[in-house]
């Protein structure tokens, strides 16, 4: 939305000076890189976030082997 509208800023001021469309091109330069930088740091967090899931799920995965382990040697001690 926001580039829609300096695009339509930059079409609106084709007539004016070309300080003013190097202005309205160097807002739009700006704009764009903090979007990519919003967007950049979304994923790491995003990556980050999965990362950490994975972790838990491998331990509780571990977790669960350990405990169909120590089942098994439960069930198959006999006792009179």
């Amino acid at each position: 939305m926001l580039i829609r509208l300096v695009n339509d800023l930059t079409q609106q001021t084709k007539h004016l000076s070309d300080d003013n469309i190097s202005a309205v091109q160097s807002l739009k330069r700006d704009l764009l890189t903090t979007m990519q930088k919003h967007w950049d740091s979304t994923l790491q967090s995003y990556d980050a976030s999965l990362h950490t899931i994975g972790a838990h799920l491998a331990k509780l995965a571990q977790h669960g082997t350990a405990l169909e382990k120590s089942e098994r040697i439960l069930e198959s001690l006999y006792c009179d």
